[in-house]
């Protein structure tokens, strides 16, 4: 999974922009609430306001970070 693989939508709750999976985008916009794969419930803003930051823990969720010897092996990879 990557970060581009979610629906990211900023809370009305802690103003943070939260990771939504294709399952809970399609079924949570019947109640207009959210859960986010944090764990956290998500009630949006609006759409025209401003993106809040990515929340810390969906992001780690959605792309964790790699074990140093896979970094390494990717930018071996990038130079060769």
């Amino acid at each position: 999974m990557s970060v581009s693989d979610f629906l990211w939508i900023t809370s009305c709750n802690d103003r943070l922009e939260h990771g939504i999976g294709d399952d809970e985008a399609s079924t949570g916009h019947r109640e207009g609430v959210y859960s986010a794969i944090c764990g956290e419930r998500v009630l949006p803003r609006a759409l025209a306001a401003p993106c809040g930051p990515r929340c810390p823990h969906c992001v780690e969720i959605a792309d964790p970070p790699l074990p140093p010897h896979h970094r390494l092996i990717r930018i071996l990879r990038l130079i060769t």
